[in-house]
């Protein structure tokens, strides 16, 4: 296999850059957006500006201009998905949001749930969210691809617990299905 230089030069200035955030464009742009609406996270910080947020004039002025870096009125564009949410949410809006999130993902370790590839993909794809979403905004149909891998999680689970069930175990559970489907047919035909 060949590397190309172009490549690992990329990689390499991306990492120096997010180790040094004050020294690249980028960052310091962070920094500056980050601390603007600092103030108004801290006093808001369990329950967030909520609605209020967006009646909030721009906070972060344009260095060239002598204006807001967008129109009041539509948001605060933070280039952080966890910031969005604090200031818009706060703490607690936060604390749904991972416990929703990661809740499933403790049942990978929890169950020791075996996947397919494709699976693996949905799994790998929602925790690269995440994590994506420490520099940038999660996009909506993270949301979608979210839910599918919790009905994936869900479904290995419990494919997972037959397999590792006993002989006695599956026909106990066998023996209450065929149970339960001959009270209901004995019950429709009473009717």
């Amino acid at each position: 296999t060949t590397h190309s230089p172009e490549i690992y030069d990329k990689f390499s200035d991306e990492i120096v850059n997010i180790l040094n955030p004050t020294e690249d464009r980028t960052g310091s742009w962070r920094v500056r957006q980050y601390e603007s609406y600092l103030p108004f996270v801290k006093k808001h910080l369990f329950e967030g500006m909520r609605l209020k947020g967006f009646e909030l004039p721009v906070q972060m002025m344009h260095f060239q201009r002598d204006e807001g870096w967008w129109q009041d009125g539509t948001g605060h564009h933070f280039h952080s998905f966890y910031y969005d949410i604090v200031f818009y949410f706060g703490l607690i809006g936060l604390t749904l949001f991972l416990a929703i999130s990661l809740i499933p993902m403790t049942n990978l370790i929890k169950y020791n749930i075996e996947f397919s590839p494709s699976e693996i993909a949905f799994v790998a794809f929602s925790v690269g969210a995440l994590v994506f979403g420490i520099p940038y905004n999660v996009r909506t149909y993270f949301y979608a691809l979210l839910g599918i891998t919790f009905a994936i999680i869900e479904n290995s689970k419990k494919e997972t617990k037959q397999k590792k069930a006993s002989p006695e175990e599956v026909e106990s559970a066998d023996h209450k299905h065929l149970h339960s489907e001959l009270h209901q047919i004995t019950t429709e035909l009473r009717n």
